[in-house]
C-alpha cells in the first residue's frame, strides 16, 4: 500500500499530465498541414454568412464579419486555405481571402448590362451566320480592338443565356483578362449549343451609353 506522502506526489504528478494533455488539446497539438488556393464564387450573402463556391467540391461557408469590405453576389475570391492532416487541430482554416481585382474590369455584368450584352450578341450571330458577313459587320456594335475572325465563334451561341462566369471558365481567362488604363470592361459568360459556357468581353463606349463587344475568350 502506498504511504500518504506517496499518494499525494501520484495524484500530483497525474494532475499535471492532465493539464498537459488538455493544454494540447485546446491549442490543437501539433499538426501536419497542407496548404491550398481555391478560386471561389460569392454565390450567397445573407449579411450573415457568405457562401462561395469553389471551382470543384462543396460551398464553403463562412462569416460575414471575416471581410474587410462588402461582399457582393458573383464577386470572384482566392480563398488560402490550410488542411490539417495530423493532430488534434480543426480540419481545416482559412489563413487569407483575397478579392480578384483587375483595374476598370467588371468580373460579372449587371442586369442592365447582361440585357444589352444578349442583344449585341444575337446580332453578331446572325451575321456570323450570313452568308454576306462582311456586309453586316459594320452595322455591328464592336470596339475598335475586336478581332473580326473572332466573329464565326459566335455562331452557335445562345445569346440570351449572357451572364457571369462560373468559377472554371474564371480560373482559365483570369490570366488573360487585361486592366484597362480608363475604359470600363465587363467579364461576361454565354452558352453555346452544346451547354458549354464561353467568355465574351465588352466594353464601355466613351459616352458610357452602351456596351461594344470586345473581346472572345
Amino acid at each position: 500500500m502506498l504511504s500518504h506522502s506517496k499518494t499525494i506526489m501520484v495524484v500530483f504528478f497525474l494532475g499535471l499530465l492532465a493539464t498537459a494533455c488538455n493544454a494540447d488539446i485546446g491549442e490543437g497539438g501539433k499538426c501536419d498541414f497542407v496548404d491550398e488556393r481555391y478560386l471561389t464564387r460569392v454565390v450567397s450573402n445573407d449579411e450573415a454568412v457568405v457562401e462561395l463556391a469553389p471551382v470543384h467540391g462543396e460551398v464553403i461557408s463562412l462569416s460575414a464579419e471575416e471581410f474587410d469590405s462588402p461582399v457582393m453576389k458573383n464577386d470572384y475570391y482566392e480563398l488560402f486555405v490550410r488542411h490539417h492532416t495530423s493532430g488534434g487541430c480543426s480540419p481545416f482554416s482559412v489563413t487569407k481571402k483575397v478579392k480578384m481585382v483587375k483595374e476598370n474590369v467588371s468580373l460579372s455584368p449587371t442586369d442592365q448590362y447582361a440585357y444589352a450584352a444578349a442583344f449585341i450578341l444575337d446580332e453578331a450571330k446572325n451575321c456570323a451566320y450570313s452568308e454576306l458577313a462582311n456586309s453586316c459587320e459594320s452595322d455591328l456594335r464592336l470596339d475598335v480592338s475586336f478581332d473580326h475572325s473572332q466573329l464565326t465563334l459566335l455562331s452557335y451561341i445562345t445569346p440570351r443565356s449572357v451572364g457571369y462566369c462560373s468559377t472554371i471558365t474564371m480560373e482559365k481567362i483570369w490570366p488573360e483578362i487585361e486592366s484597362a488604363e480608363s475604359q470600363t470592361r465587363i467579364i461576361t459568360c454565354v452558352d453555346n449549343n452544346a451547354g458549354e459556357e464561353m467568355a465574351v468581353e465588352f466594353s464601355l463606349s466613351d459616352d458610357e451609353t452602351s456596351l461594344l463587344l470586345r473581346k472572345i475568350y
